[in-house]
């Protein structure tokens, strides 16, 4: 990670929940030229409070005087401390200005200023088509859920085709012309999943052509409290809809409408938000040039969520009656 500025002492925080601490602390040391690296591990119950961040620093190299110290005379012109924890790092705090001890290898009895920075969230940023990002997997999966919506229509289309043309009525745009009857449609949606040959790259649009995309384009299209209205809509023509309660996926968590849900309608409604997540996803990669960059671990952490989500809403989608 470049270095910012003129500074020339930064602290991260890297989560490392094993029990070998010491040993993965002593694996980080490392010299570049005349730029080191060293790792502390944090015992003492210290770093909760933001106000408290500079007597912790300061107690922290006390504790490390030793692995500091064995640094004088490298020639150190630049050092980044590593602070080994068990727990995330959970503080919000604004740069902070420490006077460094007089046996610092570097500034001396000096003021400078100092940020501590998780090193998940920080180490690394990559545009939006990185590769932990699992753009294929959500794709694939997302058209796996996508699938099963066309298998249970067609199911319910062929048992009570009312309930079915009632499904697909609560995913009208404002405007479009009523639907007649329910066949055609599932025709082309089934003839539109199947002509998928590669899961991977699938990547629907927002046109409303076909099932994922209509329910893109009303997510798209929609305030909270009106995707809201669909999702209970589609819930009053599915029974099994409040049999389990879905978790959303965290992107999810900022759509949420006003107004208390349904565990039936919370469920439909997080299925579209995911939907329609995975689309923005694919939209992000496929142009990513035209976005910032943001960091690895948040992109991961994002997408693992997601993928999880829509595994669970296959299985939901699949448990309709």
């Amino acid at each position: 990670m470049p270095w910012r500025g003129n500074a020339v002492i930064r602290l991260f925080w890297l989560r490392y929940s094993d029990v070998r601490r010491d040993d993965f602390a002593n694996s980080l040391a490392t010299s570049v030229g005349n730029e080191h690296v060293i790792a502390m591990v944090v015992r003492k119950h210290s770093f909760f409070n933001a106000n408290a961040v500079l007597s912790d620093v300061i107690d922290l190299l006390e504790d490390n005087k030793g692995i500091i110290e064995a640094l004088s005379g490298k020639g150190v012109e630049k050092l980044t401390i590593l602070l080994i924890a068990r727990d995330e790092f959970r503080l919000v705090q604004a740069s902070s200005e420490i006077i460094l001890p007089p046996w610092f290898p570097i500034c001396a009895d000096l003021e400078r200023s100092f940020v501590i920075s998780d090193l998940g969230q920080a180490a690394e940023e990559s545009p939006l088509n990185c590769v932990e990002a699992r753009t294929g997997s959500v794709s694939e999966l997302l058209l796996a859920v996508e699938s099963s919506m066309v298998v249970k229509l067609r199911e319910v289309q062929t048992a009570d085709p009312t309930r079915a043309l009632q499904f697909l009525q609560a995913l009208q745009m404002p405007g479009q012309p009523p639907i007649g009857h329910s066949g055609p449609i599932l025709d082309a949606y089934e003839a539109h999943v199947g002509s998928i040959s590669d899961p991977r790259a699938y990547r629907p649009g927002a046109d409303g052509k076909y099932l994922c995309a209509r329910i893109i384009k009303l997510t798209l299209n929609s305030a909270p409290k009106q995707l809201g209205e669909r999702a209970l809509a589609v819930a009053a023509t599915m029974p099994n809809s409040g049999a389990l309660e879905l978790r959303p996926s965290f992107f999810a968590i900022a759509w949420r409408p006003a107004a208390a849900m349904t565990k039936a309608q919370a469920n439909w409604h997080a299925v579209f938000i995911a939907m329609f997540q995975a689309y923005q996803m694919m939209n992000g990669s496929a142009h990513a040039g035209e976005y910032p960059t943001y960091s690895v671990a948040l992109q991961h952490a994002m997408s693992l969520n997601l993928r999880a989500f829509l595994i669970e809403a296959r299985g939901f989608v699949e448990a309709q009656a």
